[in-house]
Order: structure tokens, then C-alpha cells, then sequence
């Protein structure tokens, strides 16, 4: 099954997409040290989820190096991405590209890639409120429109019927 990383598709179908996808999440606990005994846990919540996938691109079914670009770049923006499966499941989690493993397979003889083989790591950047959610988007913007376009609901719908 194929997946979604925002705007990038990895994979094209089932013979292309992800070949392992592995998940991990842990609890967060300070440990206190005591005068006599054992020392004591103090809860602090969930640590950030993560995702690795495994995948590969290859110029069968895309170009590897653009395909690998457009991963780079959305590493570089640092904006937390939806990841959604093949199959539509979305936890309404968004992910940041924590890292990126790329390993060329195979090149022509001038030295194009073929195939490329890499690896994501991608670490949950949770949203604690609208505000901060709606920060996210309005800054995602393009330079083009103002923020305000991008919380005022009347404005956003008359910019909108203007531009379409």
C-alpha cells in the first residue's frame, strides 16, 4: 500500500509503496531520588510518536531523484506534514521529517540513478490548540497572501470568489 506524506506520494501501488513501516511510542517518567530506597516515578506524559519507513523510488514508475527532492525540501521546511496510509486511515497526526537515509541501487552508465532505496524517519509534531494550528497554516501560506486573509473567513471566501 502506497502513502501520503503531505503533497508526497511514496509509492504508486502495492508493488511500490513503503516495504516496512515500523512505529514507536513511549511514556515519559522522571526519576526522583529519595533519602532511603528506590527512587520514585513521576509521570510526565507521552513522548512524541515516530514512524520509519522503509521505501524505494524507481524511474519505472517515477524520477528517484526528484521524488528524493521533494522529501529534502520538505525536510528543510520543517512544517509538520499529514501522513496518511494508502488505504485513507489518518490519526489526524502531522509529522516533521526527522531524517532521510538515501542509498543509490543502480545508475546508467552517465550516472543517472535508477533505483534508489531510502528510509524516512518521521517524529509527531502534535498541534495543543487551534491557535497554534491556525499559526501553522498561516504561515504555510503562500508569500502572496496576507495572514489575515488566512483566519478571516469572510475575507478568505471573497479573496477566493475574486481568485476562482
Amino acid at each position: 500500500m502506497f502513502a501520503w506524506l503531505g503533497s508526497i506520494k511514496i509509492g504508486s501501488n502495492g508493488f511500490t509503496a513503503p516495504t516496512s513501516i515500523s512505529e514507536s511510542g513511549k511514556a515519559t517518567f522522571a526519576r526522583h531520588n529519595v533519602a532511603e530506597g528506590k527512587p520514585v516515578l513521576q509521570d510526565m506524559g507521552e513522548d512524541l510518536s515516530s514512524k520509519k519507513l522503509h521505501f524505494f523510488f524507481d524511474e519505472a514508475f517515477c524520477s528517484p531523484e526528484s521524488e528524493l527532492a521533494k522529501l529534502s525540501s520538505a525536510m528543510r521546511a520543517r512544517r509538520p506534514l499529514a501522513y496518511v496510509s494508502g488505504g485513507g486511515s489518518f490519526s489526524g497526526a502531522r509529522f516533521i521529517i526527522e531524517s532521510i537515509d538515501a542509498e543509490i541501487k543502480r545508475t546508467t552508465l552517465a550516472g543517472r540513478t535508477v533505483r534508489l532505496e531510502s528510509s524516512l524517519t518521521l517524529v509527531e509534531a502534535p498541534i495543543a490548540d487551534f491557535a497554534a494550528f491556525s499559526a501553522q497554516i498561516s504561515a504555510g501560506l503562500s508569500i502572496g497572501v496576507s495572514i489575515r486573509i488566512g483566519l478571516n473567513v469572510e475575507v478568505r471566501f471573497s479573496a477566493s470568489a475574486r481568485i476562482g
